[in-house]
């Protein structure tokens, strides 16, 4: 028996949800690394966060419907994997701001559902 698209969004609308709340719960501290980066105090340790989460999020963002999240996420790994030392830091700068915006708007498009 194949689901149709409105059967499929209910199975995911929990998961959905859950997903939405870690998310929220990381945006604190990648606002702060993101703070970091601007003040040119990051450290290796704040890099190593953003890297594990810029590829998390690039892996889970599209199966929860947050497409943006995922290409977002994935152009922030490669930055973040490419850069030497000094880092590239108005690309990488403008890589980290589109992230931020796509998980912002993520939360967003959620509140605005309720």
């Amino acid at each position: 028996m194949a689901l149709d698209k409105a059967d499929l969004e209910a199975l995911l609308a929990p998961l959905r949800q859950k997903y939405l709340v870690q998310l929220k719960t990381l945006l604190p501290e990648i606002e702060m690394i993101h703070s970091h980066l601007m003040e040119g105090t990051c450290s290796p340790k704040d890099m190593e966060i953003l890297k594990y989460t810029a590829h998390r999020l690039f892996g889970s963002g599209s199966t929860y419907g947050f497409v943006a999240i995922t290409k977002s996420a994935r152009a922030l790994e490669i930055e973040l994997l490419n850069s030497g030392e000094p880092r590239d830091l108005a690309q990488l700068s403008t890589a980290f701001q589109t992230f931020l915006e796509a998980c912002k708007d993520a939360l967003n498009s959620t509140a605005r559902e309720s």
